[in-house]
């Protein structure tokens, strides 16, 4: 999974109140709590709804500060150097929260007393505690919801990456494995493709046995032509490759053998059982947000049964792997489809342009 390390760090549990949407809640929160505090009141309509404005003239002002201390602390969480343990975090936001209900209640006391006649000498002995403990409540319940649900999508963001990586290591020995069986069997045919093949088969062993859980676009790219030149070597003129891809191509990062587990399925379930061999076609372009990759091969001719079965199975496994990892880096905004269009079997892969 991508590291975020400004935006996803373990110990920043605020949400990101920088954004509208957390714009947009905190003041309907606001307004449900002055509507509750207007109806505690009691006392007629028109006082309640007197009430309720004095109440969300204020609270909405605090609300807005709030949030944007809290935008503030979040973003300097995420950049600094030194970060704050969660229970300091909690703390400094607490405080700052509790300061600005005490500054706005202090202010609102001097600009009425100043502003209008008759205003109550008592209010602010009245209201400064009640303030600060409504506050302090819906603040302390507040921090609390943002560090269980920060834990909870902490929790469930490992499990994904740990079953990321066993997915990832299950389709790297099926993937190793069957190159050597092509670098093998060009070694008595042919030593100086065995030779070339080795050479390209160093490259996909440095690329495939790395940490990197994640490829860019264009080394997956790259990972996949070193395959299909060893099956180049492997199976001659039979295999041949077009490439139809945008120039640039689109700065993404994708999980790592993406690409290559459908080009082998395309070379050893559509090719290789054909005796005259044929067109590999890998196709891509950018439409509506996403990059659309189609992978095009022959379908086989009819295949002896022997062996058959446990080809399917085996492609069967890659492509249902290839799918969850594509779900677990990218939820619904990737797709894998495969199936027949005529004589031809296509593989067609959807990958979002913004990761």
């Amino acid at each position: 999974m991508p590291d975020q390390h400004s935006e996803d760090h373990s110990d920043n549990f605020l949400p990101d109140f920088c954004s509208r949407e957390a714009l947009l809640l905190v003041l309907l929160i606001a307004a449900l709590l002055c509507i509750l505090l207007a109806l505690a009141g009691g006392g007629t309509l028109d006082e309640m709804l007197a009430h309720f404005a004095l109440q969300a003239l204020f609270v909405t002002w605090i609300a807005l500060i709030d949030v944007a201390l809290l935008c503030h602390l979040r973003n300097w969480q995420g950049r600094s150097h030194t970060q704050l343990h969660p229970g300091l975090l909690g703390a400094l936001a607490f405080a700052l929260l509790q300061l600005v209900t005490l500054a706005f209640t202090l202010i609102t006391d001097w600009l009425a007393d100043w502003q209008m006649p008759g205003w109550p000498q008592d209010w602010l002995a009245h209201n400064l505690l009640p303030n600060l403990t409504i506050s302090a409540i819906v603040t302390a319940i507040a921090l609390r919801y943002f560090y269980i649900a920060h834990q909870w999508r902490q929790g469930v963001q490992a499990e994904e990456r740990a079953r990321f990586a066993a997915l990832q290591a299950r389709i790297r020995p099926h993937f190793l494995f069957n190159s050597l069986n092509s670098v093998a069997s060009l070694t008595h045919v042919d030593p100086q493709a065995a030779e070339d093949a080795v050479l390209d088969l160093a490259e996909l062993f440095r690329a495939s046995l790395g940490e990197r859980q994640r490829l860019s676009l264009a080394e997956e790219v790259a990972l996949a032509q070193s395959y299909l030149r060893i099956e180049a070597q492997r199976l001659g003129e039979r295999l041949r490759v077009v490439w139809e891809l945008p120039e640039p191509l689109p700065d993404i990062q994708l999980p790592a053998l993406t690409l290559q587990p459908l080009l082998e399925n395309g070379v050893y379930h559509g090719i290789e059982p054909r005796s005259d061999g044929g067109l590999l076609r890998i196709v891509a372009e950018q439409r509506g947000g996403a990059l659309h990759i189609e992978i095009v091969n022959p379908l086989p001719a009819d295949l002896p049964q022997e062996g058959g079965t446990a080809r399917r199975a085996g492609n069967h496994m890659a492509l249902e792997n290839t799918r969850q990892r594509l779900l677990l880096a990218f939820g619904e905004r990737a797709a894998l489809e495969t199936g027949a269009r005529g004589d031809q079997y296509v593989a067609r892969l959807r990958l979002p342009l913004k990761n």
